[in-house]
């Protein structure tokens, strides 16, 4: 008989006082009568066996209702781009330690690790001051609702001067009066079998009955895109040439300049500055072919130079990464548009 322990009470739960614990997903070799456990989702063993097929530990959703609500299509597309947008820019305020459009995120209600708002507003603020530069990753964005709440899970990857993780966040949201808030957020770190999971997707080993049921859909794609544009962003204001330069194709080409000359003109620069800070906003891609052009405002500020405008990234996908095969930049400033 194969059982499966579900995270019951969770945030949400707790927040609305529920209790109870012990919550299963088993089998029974008994007559399947309602109400007869105490709590547990009991099936047929042959029925646990066969979904067992499917469920991946601290990974895979299971979501209990009485009935199924439908929606609209358009509306649930919608409502999912407006999470990202939401997600997206909750990650730029964080990266680019701009502390009070970060906690403008944040509801007047949430609380987390046994702190309200303010609690968490002097966390992050004396976090920022400690660590000179923040990065940071998601992967594999899953959107839930639970009645008047969604639940935004993600895996995160966490790097600054000093200290990495890597692990599960949860952000909880709902609808305020200027739109979505996070009510509470989780982090965890990765499980073991978690890992494991991740490692084979990496190498695309997976068995056959392992694979996912669901294609990628263009919003988990964009979401892709914008994981990646982070990563890159990242190893630039870092300086962390040899990875920088891996977000680049070997065909990459712009203004000239081959993938070899890029190099040198980035080594270059980056002797030339001590630091250098970018903020990215209004991301917009658009898929030709197949290429995809993402197009963003780009705010450049070094200790020698400052500078704004349209930056144009030219991706393909290699495999499994986006590399970049060429890009361009207009200044607000000038029409004479300087590489950044």
């Amino acid at each position: 008989m194969k059982a499966f322990v579900l995270d019951y009470p969770n945030y949400l739960d707790k927040r609305r006082n529920k209790g109870g614990n012990g919550i299963w997903l088993h089998g029974t070799n008994k007559e399947l009568i309602p109400t007869d456990t105490n709590g547990c989702i009991a099936l047929e063993n042959e029925d646990v066996l066969y979904l067992s097929r499917y469920i991946e530990p601290h990974s895979t959703p299971i979501i209990i209702k009485e009935k199924i609500d439908y929606l609209h299509k358009d509306s649930l597309l919608q409502e999912n781009r407006e999470i990202q947008d939401f997600i997206s820019k909750w990650l730029s305020y964080w990266e680019n330690k701009e502390l009070d459009n970060y906690m403008a995120s944040y509801s007047e209600r949430f609380r987390s690790e046994n702190m309200d708002w303010q609690s968490w507003r002097a966390k992050k603020r004396s976090l920022n001051r400690i660590y000179k530069t923040i990065n940071i990753t998601l992967e594999n964005l899953r959107i839930f609702r639970q009645k008047d709440s969604v639940v935004a899970l993600f895996l995160q990857s966490y790097h600054s001067g000093s200290f990495d993780s890597f692990g599960l966040k949860r952000l909880y949201l709902e609808k305020g009066k200027n739109g979505w808030e996070i009510i509470g957020e989780t982090w965890s770190p990765l499980p073991p079998s978690l890992k494991k999971y991740r490692a084979r997707l990496a190498k695309n080993i997976l068995k056959p009955k392992e694979k996912p049921l669901i294609k990628p859909t263009l919003e988990l794609e964009e979401q892709s895109i914008r994981s990646f544009i982070s990563k890159w962003k990242g190893y630039w204001e870092n300086k962390e040439l040899g990875r920088y330069m891996s977000c680049y194709s070997k065909g990459f080409n712009a203004k000239g300049m081959g993938w070899q000359s890029w190099r040198d003109y980035k080594k270059a620069l980056n002797k030339k500055v001590r630091t250098i800070n970018i903020k990215i906003g209004d991301i917009k891609i658009l898929k030709q072919e197949n290429k995809v052009i993402a197009a963003f405002q780009q705010d450049y500020r070094s200790d020698s130079y400052d500078d704004s405008g349209i930056k144009r990234l030219y991706l393909e996908k290699k495999g499994d990464d986006w590399k970049i095969v060429g890009e361009d930049w207009k200044s607000d400033f000038d029409n004479d548009s300087t590489q950044k």
